[in-house]
């Protein structure tokens, strides 16, 4: 539909220039002119409006229109194919002046209002507490742009989009009517969200392994990408993730194994840990992945930790590269953001139980189980810090605030408490699954009774208290307790944090507490939302995002007017990959996904049900007219023998046996077409 659209804009081209012929003398009020620019304005695509543009620009115009014309042409080119998508941290470009009553002004604003709505999606500053008078500000005069730009050109639909109306998507689905509902739906929206992840590879993906939203944020793509990435096995996808992530750690910077580039860990970290991570998943078996993985036990190893003087291992800057640590005593913290560096020997440890990995990660753990016990700074015991202060492995930074470190001057904030605290609590719950050591669950459990008395007591003054416990659980801290919690309790069997998780876990974790119908239900529910999102203003998921990490960011929707049938709407991609994969939280750490499904993303409904390390259960559809194979990795189950039952009506389509004897057992079975069944996996002989 893109090439029609674009042959037809060509041919409008070819058609005004044979008969005007391009040398002749024309004024703002040219036929030949004006429907030039109609056509510039209406196109859906900033590749054809370009086009015609340029097209305009050869022609012989009145000196102001010739002007703002090139500017506009130059602007829009950089827009349309500079080399990073993400220059637009500001209006731009387009921060210049054409007269409102030029026929091009409509074109101006309409690049105006998207450049403004991107920078939105990426800093949020109108979300921020306290910026409801600016946020109004801010839609009003957006609105106003897309306005002048929808009122001169009605055909141009991302206008439209803007301003709240739901485009269809042009990816059609057939209706399957006789599907049960959660088949549908959750068919539905794993469909929708791979033909999105594809556009990306077939359209900005190129031959350097670059998708033009800059490394640091091209290389987050894949966590979003994960219910298909991570949960099938699409070669399309898995051979561009394989490109860019070769392409990224074979820059000069990353050579030595970890960036080269003194910025603080967060960002430093990327790189390494948003490519081996994936790659590890993808490619578990492949030395190239894990070899570089060890390079950076290597390094954390020798070089960026070291015994503090309370004789425990910690890291001793928050700035450190491949060769060299930052001593400035206003760095050296270890914070929870460290462990964003070292996500890749999580999961190598994880799925191997290397002994090395152990040893050292081991040692770091009892760094911050310490840590949590610790009152420095005022900070309450029992609760895990801000950052630990080298040498001394004080609970503070170079202040007093335990909960303010203050050790990244550029960007305070992203190590102020509780920043990066989930990467905390999954590693000590990783540690202890590993290791059998039960202290790494005490900062847990000091967490949880803390969230738990500020749920009831939500307007105790004390909260209003920076630093205090009850100030402390009332942050937010939610997500990070009730996904480390979750993911012990499905890991382990143990229920002792049911309670609470009943109280604040996701919706796929209360079904897997209490899997009850209504819960199920709310479940799907969920998806049918997330796939209901998917079908219309694909635009604003692919063409239109200027920050490769936030195509899916729910602020898109957030800006749409409150009428809108999109308004504040989202798509929840860690529930697509909760259900496809049956992992009770997130797969950046300590990731749960107890199986892959190795078969194309396409015409199945998946939904796991059960995943624990000595039972398996999902509910399968399969949408084809002929029986299908699938072949599939199994990530959690303990050694031993297994049977592996197709189960349809109460009826045993088929049987299998199944050996576990290492940390990856694969099953390959015959799925019946169009019939409801259930993969059930248990102990032999149960």
């Amino acid at each position: 539909m893109a090439h029609f659209h674009f042959f037809i804009s060509i041919l409008l081209i070819v058609i005004i220039s044979a008969t005007t012929g391009c040398h002749k003398s024309l004024d703002y009020d040219s036929t030949a002119i004006k429907t030039l620019i109609q056509a510039a304005g209406n196109a859906n695509s900033d590749e054809h409006r370009l086009a015609i543009l340029k097209e305009l620009q050869k022609r012989d115009l009145p000196y102001n229109l010739k002007n703002d014309l090139n500017l506009l042409v130059a602007s829009i080119e950089k827009w349309t194919y500079g080399e990073i998508l993400s220059y637009y941290h500001t209006a731009g470009d387009f921060q210049y002046t054409i007269d409102a009553h030029s026929p091009l002004y409509p074109i101006l604003t309409f690049y105006q209002a998207r450049g403004m709505v991107w920078v939105q999606v990426e800093s949020a500053f109108i979300f921020a507490s306290g910026a409801s008078r600016e946020k109004e500000r801010f839609l009003s005069d957006v609105r106003h742009k897309f306005e002048v730009t929808r009122n001169a050109f009605p055909q141009n639909t991302i206008a439209r989009m803007y301003l709240g109306e739901a485009i269809p998507s042009r990816q059609i689905l057939p209706e399957e009517p006789q599907a049960p509902r959660w088949a549908i739906y959750t068919r539905e929206a794993i469909e929708r969200c791979n033909y999105l992840f594809e556009w990306w590879v077939d359209n900005r993906l190129n031959w350097q392994g670059e998708y033009r939203g800059g490394e640091d944020d091209d290389c987050e793509m894949w966590r979003t990408w994960a219910p298909v990435l991570i949960g099938f096995d699409n070669p399309k996808l898995t051979q561009a993730e394989r490109l860019f992530c070769r392409s990224l750690l074979n820059q000069p910077f990353v050579k030595r194994g970890y960036s080269d580039r003194a910025v603080d860990v967060e960002h430093t970290s990327e790189p390494t840990t948003d490519t081996l991570t994936p790659m590890l998943h993808l490619e578990p078996r492949e030395k190239e992945w894990i070899n570089r993985t060890l390079r950076i036990l290597d390094l954390m190893e020798k070089r960026w930790t070291g015994i503090n003087e309370r004789g425990f291992l910690q890291f001793k800057s928050v700035y450190f590269t491949s060769t060299k640590v930052n001593a400035d005593p206003n760095k050296t913290c270890d914070t929870p953001r460290h462990f964003s560096a070292v996500i890749p020997i999580l999961l190598y440890w994880q799925r191997t139980g290397d002994t090395r990995c152990r040893e050292i990660i081991s040692s770091w753990l009892n760094t911050w189980t310490d840590a949590s016990l610790c009152t420095d700074g005022g900070k309450p015991a029992g609760i895990l810090p801000a950052a630990i202060h080298w040498p001394d492995g004080r609970t503070c930074g170079t202040n007093e605030l335990w909960w303010d470190p203050q050790c990244h001057p550029k960007e305070p904030t992203l190590y102020q408490w509780p920043m990066g605290l989930s990467h905390v609590t999954h590693a000590l719950v990783l540690g202890h699954y590993m290791t059998g050591e039960s202290s790494y669950l005490d900062p847990i459990r000091s967490l949880v009774a803390l969230r738990l008395k500020y749920l009831d007591e939500p307007n105790n003054p004390e909260k209003d208290n920076p630093g205090t416990s009850l100030w402390a659980a009332s942050q937010d801290i939610g997500l990070c307790c009730s996904s480390a919690a979750a993911k012990y309790r499905f890991l382990l069997g143990d229920t002792c944090f049911d309670d609470y998780l009943k109280k604040e876990g996701s919706t796929y974790i209360l079904y897997r507490v209490n899997p009850t119908p209504s819960n199920f239900d709310h479940v799907i529910d969920s998806i049918e939302k997330t796939a209901r999102v998917l079908r219309y203003n694909t635009e604003s998921h692919t063409s239109e995002a200027r920050f490769t990490d936030r195509f899916f960011s729910d602020r898109f929707n957030k800006m749409l007017p409150k009428d809108s049938p999109l308004y504040n709407t989202a798509v929840d991609a860690e529930l697509l990959y909760n259900a496809v994969t049956g992992d009770p939280g997130g797969v950046y750490v300590m990731p749960l996904n107890a199986v892959r499904w190795m078969t194309p993303p396409k015409n199945l409904g998946v939904f796991v049900t059960d995943s624990i390390f000595s039972l398996f259960n999902a509910l399968l559809y399969n949408f084809e007219d002929q029986d299908r194979r699938i072949d599939a990795e199994f990530y959690l189950l303990k050694p031993g023998l297994y049977t592996a039952r197709v189960i349809s009506d109460s009826k045993v389509e088929s049987e299998y046996e199944l050996e576990v004897t290492g940390r990856i057992t694969p099953l390959t079975f015959t799925l019946p077409s169009r019939q409801e069944c259930r993969l059930n996996i248990t102990p032999k002989n149960d």
